[in-house]
């Protein structure tokens, strides 16, 4: 008799031990952060989750009733190996919280974590957010990466108060991704992996059909960005592609990129295409309601049309950010300081003889007025275009100090319908200096915008920054794509004569914007 139930147990152990080896090898790493959100606004919160947890996280404020989004890390992450997007992100006015999920970092402990648990804490932060004073309720978005992408994408789902989802590296189905773990360690199938993947998920709770990322991204009712890299070991791209293709009446995008799974800082360099996607599905910015169906004014977009469910890779065009909100708030954080200085640009003041051979002069994305006003000094009739009313009242003041008149102007060069008629080809000289706010999807029409406002025989000033600039941070934008080289200029001027392409490094003090060494460009361009 004992050697009879001896022999019963045996086997009911062996299952025991099989499923405690199963547990501790899923179980995630704990890896707390070691770093911090510097040069950022940050502060330490803690947010109540389910059964009775908390979760460590960083609040980054952006001012008074700002968007935001909660963001969270993937399996054995944390909230520190996000923050490439932080500064970028916060940069655009957009309000953050990134926090660890359970088991991870330096939130609570629990019995397991998992892909809807992930998603039950990013619902937590979502919560805490949308009770915050300084946020606006209605513009609260999510975003994950791997796990913590699919979580994004089931919060979605499960809930109709989300402005936008982003899923960065997202696996289409935790079946097949399991199946891939399995393979890399070099276990069968059959029988062990199925009763792995059985085991799995009877102690989370939810069948993999029912959470999949493929199967989720169909119900989920707000804007979704997917985002992958080309390079992706990890999730191969073709998990992004077949959630792309599984969305059904969903609005999802696309992305693909260069990169590998983790390779956060290439995202960085993307951040353009994210901004521009959220600012749309937040409503920001005009077109944004026509685009989406959500929020929004009428179209103040080219691009403001049909375009759901629309495949952005490499090359296709992206909507700017909300250049409007993202630079008043930098002109109004500078208080009574010009952010820029008040001194001309020095590749602008340095062709100061040159600028004689004209009368009328156009500076576009002005600023504060430091180029428009000291064009005004050299004898010209100035005209200057700036998208923010903060830095028209700024500019209006320093030109009334120094007592000079310039035909100050509040518009979005690359709105639809501008410029006006009145201002094609009235204009000797067109001037933009640092204007490398879009990407090469939208630096065409600008330059067009440009050649369009200059006369015959005229000419362009351009003063930019190189991708070398991306060394130095001493400012410019923080994608690659936005900004010059030779070969950029030269075809965009091709159809005229370039008089001048300098490419060099100095020491630029300009304010508190641009200080230090810089990789420069310089460009004057004679219109036929």
């Amino acid at each position: 008799m004992n050697g009879l139930l001896a022999a019963g147990l045996l086997p009911l152990l062996a299952v025991l031990g099989l499923n405690r080896l199963i547990h501790r090898s899923l179980a995630a790493p704990r890896v707390p952060e070691v770093g911090k959100p510097d040069g950022l606004p940050w502060q330490v919160v803690r947010i109540a989750t389910l059964r009775g947890r908390s979760l460590f996280g960083w609040f980054i404020p952006a001012g008074e009733r700002a968007p935001a989004l909660a963001i969270v890390h993937g399996w054995g992450g944390n909230a520190e190996l996000m923050l490439p997007l932080a500064a970028p992100l916060h940069r655009a006015g957009y309000a953050l919280l990134f926090f660890d999920a359970r088991c991870h970092g330096r939130s609570d402990d629990d019995s397991f974590a998992s892909l809807p648990r992930f998603a039950e804490d990013l619902g937590a932060a979502v919560d805490w957010l949308r009770d915050r004073p300084e946020v606006v309720a209605e513009r609260v978005g999510v975003l994950g990466h791997s796990v913590g992408a699919g979580a994004a994408l089931l919060l979605a789902s499960r809930r109709d108060d989300l402005a936008a989802a982003v899923s960065l590296s997202a696996f289409a189905h935790p079946a097949a991704m399991m199946r891939r773990w399995l393979a890399a360690k070099g276990l069968p199938y059959r029988p062990l992996g199925a009763y792995v993947l059985w085991y799995v998920q009877r102690v989370i709770g939810h069948r993999f059909d029912d959470i999949a990322p493929c199967r989720t991204i169909a119900r989920v009712g707000c804007p979704v960005l997917i985002a992958h890299g080309h390079d992706d070991a990890t999730v191969p791209v073709s998990d992004a592609e077949q959630i792309h293709a599984s969305r059904g009446a969903a609005r999802a995008r696309l992305l693909l990129m260069p990169g590998g799974h983790d390779e956060y800082p290439e995202l960085a360099r993307h951040l353009g295409a994210l901004i521009g996607f959220l600012d749309e599905a937040m409503g920001l910015r005009a077109g944004a309601g026509q685009l989406f169906g959500g929020p929004g004014g009428p179209s103040g977009s080219p691009q403001a049309s049909d375009h759901e469910n629309t495949q952005i890779t490499k090359g296709e065009p992206v909507m700017p950010i909300n250049q409007e909100s993202v630079w008043t708030k930098r002109y109004q954080d500078a208080g009574e300081e010009y952010l820029f200085g008040t001194e001309p640009n020095r590749f602008l003041a340095h062709r100061a003889e040159l600028l004689q051979d004209g009368r009328t002069a156009l500076s576009v994305a002005d600023g504060e007025g430091r180029n428009s006003v000291w064009l005004a000094e050299q004898g010209l009739e100035v005209t200057a275009v700036e998208i923010s009313a903060v830095a028209v009242h700024k500019a209006r003041r320093l030109a009334a100090g120094r007592k000079v008149q310039v035909d100050f102007m509040q518009a979005d060069m690359l709105a639809p319908g501008w410029p006006p008629a009145e201002l094609h080809g009235a204009f000797d000289w067109v001037v933009g200096i640092f204007i490398q706010f879009v990407g090469p999807e939208w630096r065409e029409r600008q330059f067009e915008v440009m050649k369009q406002l200059t006369r015959p025989g005229g000419r362009i000033l351009l003063q930019g920054y190189t991708p070398k600039q991306l060394e130095y941070r001493t400012g410019g934008p923080s994608a690659v794509e936005n900004l010059y080289t030779p070969e950029i200029l030269r075809e965009a001027f091709a159809d005229w004569t370039i008089e001048e392409l300098v490419e060099y490094e100095e020491d630029v003090n300009e304010g508190a914007g641009h200080r230090g060494r810089s990789a420069l460009i310089g460009l004057v361009a004679r219109k036929p």
